[in-house]
């Protein structure tokens, strides 16, 4: 109980901390975000973070049902906030918050897959959207019951597009609840569970044909690269393999177009990269 009112006033106090920040309007917003962006100001950044901050409460208040105390949510998603303000490029035409959503709610997730389970519940990347959205689906559907039927099955598989099992599986992981492995199992032997679990050694074959896969793709890349024209390989290399990368103008200026160009280019260049490693590797967007 007295974590709950610790907690409480601890978000308490953050509210109304976040109050005094209004927020910014969009000239407001771009002013600052390119004061950052080109010359990394800190007091620029502080104020993009501290003046939506009321947005990651509001998202971090979507996932309160997994249970965890609500100042944990948001100061890991006011960190992906943080991450979004470095990232952001005020020249690409739209708000802060909106290219920020993704990264707070990244980082939210990623917090509740590694502490909701002593064991790690999601894998693939199926596996992690069911774990990050299967409450969620749930609500929508009108599912309400704790077990679920076939019926309830089949249509969150459905609306997720995956097969049946793997619905029926991270449910049970989800709703399960970690064990002792010293605790007795249910058996008539007594054994404890540590004692019944099977050999935790790695599959060799699995990690012989994630490492080849990984082998494979970056030899991919490299290839791909190379069907490229100097000039897009230049802008892609410049944008996406140095660090920090170019900006725009830098590259502009080098090449001797304009800015937009060098932007062009850059779209160009990677819908060619992404069509072409999907087909060399058989991934499809």
């Amino acid at each position: 109980m007295q974590t709950a009112v610790a907690t409480c006033d601890s978000l308490s106090v953050f509210m109304r901390e976040m109050e005094k920040h209004p927020l910014l309007s969009k000239a407001e917003e771009y002013a600052l975000a390119v004061k950052y962006y080109e010359n990394r100001n800190l007091e620029a950044a502080n104020r993009l973070v501290v003046s939506n901050l009321r947005f990651v409460v509001k998202i971090a208040s979507e996932y309160r049902s997994y249970g965890f105390p609500m100042m944990d949510l948001v100061q890991e998603g006011s960190i992906g906030l943080m991450r979004a303000v470095k990232k952001f490029n005020p020249y690409r035409g739209y708000r802060l918050i909106s290219y920020a959503v993704w990264w707070i709610r990244v980082r939210i997730q990623n917090h509740i897959m590694r502490f909701w389970s002593n064991v790690k519940i999601g894998t693939t990347q199926s596996q992690r959207k069911l774990f990050q959205r299967i409450e969620g689906a749930k609500r929508k559907l009108g599912i309400t019951a704790s077990h679920m039927e076939d019926d309830d099955i089949s249509r969150l598989a459905d609306h997720f597009g995956v097969n049946e099992k793997e619905v029926s599986g991270m449910q049970a992981r989800v709703s399960g609840r970690d064990i002792s492995l010293s605790e007795l199992s249910a058996g008539e032997d007594s054994a404890t569970y540590g004692e019944i679990l099977p050999d935790p050694s790695d599959n060799h074959e699995h990690v012989l044909a994630e490492l080849g896969f990984k082998s494979l793709a970056m030899e991919s890349l490299h290839e791909t690269l190379g069907t490229l024209s100097q000039r897009q390989k230049k802008v892609i290399k410049e944008r996406f393999f140095r660090e920090p990368p170019r900006k725009l103008h830098e590259i502009a200026e080098d090449l001797g177009v304009s800015q937009e160009r060098v932007r062009q280019i850059q779209v160009e260049s990677l819908r060619k990269l992404r069509d072409e490693m999907a087909e060399k590797l058989k991934i499809y967007p």
